[in-house]
């Protein structure tokens, strides 16, 4: 697939073009077109497929409402991906969303090297069923060395802490799978079938529940930082949930593949794509959701390098979620965390031909893969710690001189615990060396005085 031309529409009116402008589009490796008037870009959004408009209304305010009007005139600006450059151009970033669909409000003067990144993501983003899909590893390590691209973008404390937060939850199936599925599902009018279905599937195969749950989180986190909109943020949560409910039905050989390895298996991506359009044709006729379904859709295209004819957000969308899910079959392909798998998924975000084609995506998946790395041995070696103060405790009250039977609600101050006691909710563990006291006998009581198996519960005889 040979990847379309870089073409930026230069939008000054009747000023001159700005140096820095002009050199800022050409470090970005874009052509650039200038136009002074309404006529000339209207015919060069014709000469061209989507390019770049680049609104520069810096001279003054004025010049920046007249761009904005200008541009909300022109229906072919809709699909295109357009900058507003200004001196508050940031504060009429909804002005410029009712203009064109894919956008960016850059206040000028600007740092070039954001700016830059900024500016072709955008484009990226809008091009991205047009650019070419490669998967897996990009070559040997000479390969890597030489054609790493490096994704660094700055983030604040709050965005740190939300990739934080979903380094945790990939890191950890445990984690994940103790988290009640309702967390994973926003608000939604068909929210019990949804509910209903992704249990079904999580009963199914709990690889593939797990799945959902970390593919979710990392996907939502990395649309609230790139994107921050609420209703695009619901549609990603319930997408990346949803993507393989078809094997609920249908079941699949291809369910737990990992994408990190069939850069060369085109059967391998063809089936895991046909679960995908099985999973968006449940949506749709189950769950009744045209978006879900659209963009499960988008993932199932942009998977097999196929254009994809929807709009900017659902294809942005897509992209947030295909790069979760690779992320997370790299990393868990395996049932368990496989350090290798995340390494190849942080070679393939740093490629020169990742997943996606979005720098901003890749450098928040990146960074969450990062945190993931980091946070798995700790978050293992605190689990194998509860595990071995469990056994220990599950150990320490058969240590006595016999064990009595009495009712729960016999229980005193003063009495020690032998055995577990067994609810239908499960084993309340309470050390034999712990001497019950009137405040822990209550808790006892709350606990499993009414869903006891059974009514009577083992203490040490000598403390009776």
């Amino acid at each position: 697939m040979t990847a379309p031309l870089k073409i930026a529409v230069y939008w000054r009116g009747s000023n001159s073009p700005l140096t820095e402008v002009l050199q800022l589009l050409t470090e970005q490796k874009f052509r650039i077109r200038e136009a002074s008037t309404v006529s000339d870009v209207v015919s060069l959004l014709v000469r061209y497929n989507k390019p770049l408009i680049v609104a520069d209304g810096s001279a003054s305010e004025a010049e920046e409402n007249a761009r904005l009007l200008e541009l909300s005139s022109i229906d072919d600006a809709k699909k295109c991906p357009a900058v507003l450059l200004g001196a508050s151009a940031s504060s009429k970033a909804d002005q410029l969303a009712s203009c064109v669909e894919a956008f960016a409000a850059i206040d000028f003067p600007c740092e070039p090297a954001n700016a830059g990144k900024i500016i072709n993501s955008i484009w990226s983003s809008v091009h991205a069923a047009e650019l070419p899909l490669v998967m897996g590893r990009p070559g040997g390590r000479k390969g890597i060395s030489r054609k790493r691209v490096e994704h660094s973008i700055p983030l604040n404390n709050e965005q740190k802490q939300l990739v934080s937060e979903a380094g945790n939850v990939l890191a950890g199936a445990a984690i994940s799978q103790q988290r009640p599925i309702e967390e994973f599902i926003p608000n939604h009018p068909y929210k019990p079938f949804i509910l209903d279905a992704v249990k079904r599937m999580d009963q199914e195969d709990e690889w593939i529940g797990g799945h959902g749950k970390r593919t979710s989180a990392v996907s939502s986190v990395a649309s609230t930082i790139t994107v921050g909109d609420e209703s695009r943020l619901e549609n990603i949560q319930l997408s990346s949930m949803l993507l393989n409910v078809s094997t609920i039905t249908n079941g699949s050989p291809c369910a737990h593949v990992d994408l990190t390895r069939v850069s060369a298996d085109r059967d391998e991506k063809q089936k895991l794509a046909a679960l995908y359009r099985a999973s968006a044709e449940f949506v749709r006729q189950e769950l009744k959701d045209d978006r879900v379904s659209r963009t499960i859709n988008a993932v199932s295209s942009l998977l097999l390098g196929q254009p994809v004819d929807e709009k900017f957000a659902i294809v942005n969308d897509a992209q947030c979620i295909l790069g979760a899910e690779f992320v997370d079959r790299g990393c868990w392909a395996d049932g368990v965390w496989n350090p290798r798998g995340a390494n190849r998924v942080i070679r393939n975000l740093r490629s020169s031909q990742p997943i996606v084609n979005d720098d901003i995506l890749l450098g928040v998946f990146t960074k969450i893969v990062g945190e993931a790395v980091i946070a798995n041995p700790r978050i293992t070696n605190t689990q194998f710690t509860n595990r071995k103060i469990l056994e220990q405790a599950l150990t320490l009250p058969k240590i006595g001189d016999g064990e009595t039977y009495v009712d729960v609600s016999d229980l005193a101050p003063g009495m020690k615990l032998s055995q577990p006691i067994k609810t239908l909710d499960g084993l309340i563990v309470v050390p034999g060396n712990l001497t019950l006291d009137s405040d822990l006998i209550r808790r006892l009581w709350q606990l499993a005085g009414v869903r006891a198996v059974g009514t009577k519960v083992a203490v040490i005889t000598d403390s009776i």
